[in-house]
């Protein structure tokens, strides 16, 4: 039965689009036809598991192209099969649901400076049609982290990571600062690869594009105080954890 090799987990407003096409185009990697599958969160008590393994069926194309690749390099033929879900990380459920079908499994996780990702969220939000103003979110989910599709609580990081921690050995799990892929995406692709035991391939000049990016605005300054002072605890949790400062 196939089964996936690798998920990216998150975090929602990261970046995982982006990653998932920039993986999706290595001829060693096979990712689901669908991103977001939501087999471990939303799917889990509707399908069978059988719904979720056909999803990493590899086509003979797939295949085929993968194999001419690792000949040129003189390797065996070796396919890893993913999918990326962003709610993985912040649902409370997921990790013990993982475990029980797939403990071997690897995990590439993105990590954004959590302000900016409230802000990206809350826009995503205004897009759906939310019309309450972003200072009024603010002051509900400093009370209440689970407001609002967790705008707040998507961003407490520490909490979710050591969920999964308790569940998975760190040597599992590839962290990726969002900022740090933006300013050199090609790094970042090439530890992926790494991580994932393909062949890393060389990109000289390539030009990357950012999926579904929105367009730049300014968070206003008072809800970003407030954030920044919100998250400060909780961030050097996380930089004690894994050793990625968002509070610099």
């Amino acid at each position: 039965m196939p089964k996936p090799d690798f998920i990216i987990i998150g975090a929602q407003k990261c970046g995982t689009t982006s990653l998932w096409h920039y993986l999706k185009s290595h001829p060693q990697i096979r990712m689901a036809p669908t991103k977001e599958l939501h087999y471990f969160d939303r799917m889990y008590s509707r399908v069978k598991p059988q719904w979720y393994m056909n999803q990493f069926k590899v086509p003979d194309r797939k295949r085929f192209k993968a194999l001419e690749f690792v000949t040129e390099y003189n390797e065996p033929l070796h396919i890893m099969k993913g999918e990326a879900t962003p709610l993985y990380l912040y649902h409370p459920k997921v990790p013990n649901r993982v475990k029980k079908h797939l403990p071997n499994c690897k995990f590439i996780t993105l990590l954004r400076n959590p302000v900016d990702r409230a802000w990206s969220h809350y826009k995503m939000l205004k897009h759906r049609r939310v019309k309450i103003p972003f200072e009024k979110v603010v002051d509900q989910s400093i009370s209440d982290t689970s407001l609002y599709d967790g705008i707040l609580g998507r961003g407490i990081y520490i909490d979710q990571l050591q969920r999964w921690f308790e569940h998975f050995n760190r040597e599992q799990f590839l962290i990726i600062k969002t900022e740090e892929m933006n300013v050199n995406t090609e790094a970042a692709i090439q530890n992926s690869e790494e991580f994932l035991g393909v062949i890393k391939r060389s990109r000289p000049n390539k030009k990357f594009v950012k999926h579904f990016e929105s367009r730049p605005s300014t968070i206003p300054e008072s809800c970003k105080s407030k954030l920044i002072e919100f998250y400060k605890s909780y961030n050097k949790q996380l930089n004690d954890l894994i050793g990625i400062n968002f509070n610099a």
